[in-house]
């Protein structure tokens, strides 16, 4: 009786191993990958002196990254800017995000604007398995940016932008692996309320709300 124990005490600790070991098997990395993160990078000085506020302050050029519906309350008809962002300085010299926008309106009510955002990477060396250099290549990726914003009343706004990416990190020339660059497309959805208020005692008071959706599209792969 003993010894019918023992074995059934062996086989329920081997199973319990089988499964153990099954379940070790079912775990699988879930490494999750942003791409394009430059697209986060705010390009202009005043919104990222201000910690990426930008959706509810006033319009100015740069207010197709913030929210494009400010837009139809710009005071003037035509504008435009260009900035530099240098990234991770303290390591690097050669990474930053250049970018370049306009915008037109059109009566009291309309207006279009377009950007152009450039992201450099900086050079790296890249090697073979063996550790053979193979050359320096400059990295980048780009985003080019439309929208079109409209007044619905005298205090509220709504405007949609569309946007192209095109990402190339690794050359084809320096990888054995079917690699390309990497390109996708994203809209963004957007509202601005502004509303000037009567304060006595306080000229020029107004009150702003943002609400902005950004980024909407497929995947990038490469």
């Amino acid at each position: 009786m003993q010894q019918k124990k023992f074995r059934l005490a062996l086989i329920l600790a081997g199973c319990l191993m089988i499964n153990y070991s099954f379940g070790q098997d079912e775990q699988q990395p879930n490494v999750i990958t942003t791409a394009v993160p430059f697209l986060m990078i705010a390009p202009d000085a005043r919104g990222g002196g201000m910690g990426d506020v930008g959706v509810s302050t006033t319009p100015d050029a740069y207010s197709l990254y913030w929210n494009p519906a400010k837009y139809a309350f710009i005071e003037k008809d035509f504008g435009a800017g260009i900035g530099y962002v240098p990234w991770l300085r303290g390591l690097v010299n050669d990474i930053g995000l250049a970018s370049v926008s306009g915008y037109k309106r059109f009566g009291d009510k309309q207006a279009i604007a377009l950007s152009l955002r450039f992201f450099s990477m900086g050079e790296v060396m890249f090697t073979n398995d063996v550790g053979q250099e193979l050359g320096a290549v400059k990295r980048n990726e780009w985003a080019v940016d439309a929208t079109y914003a409209r007044k619905f009343s005298r205090t509220v706004s709504g405007a949609v932008a569309f946007r192209f990416i095109y990402s190339n990190l690794v050359p084809v020339n320096y990888t054995k692996y079917d690699v390309r660059p990497g390109m996708s497309g994203a809209a963004d959805i957007a509202l601005y309320y502004h509303k000037e208020l009567e304060v006595k005692g306080l000229a020029g008071a107004w009150i702003d709300f943002g609400f902005n959706i950004s980024n909407i599209g497929a995947k990038i792969s490469y």
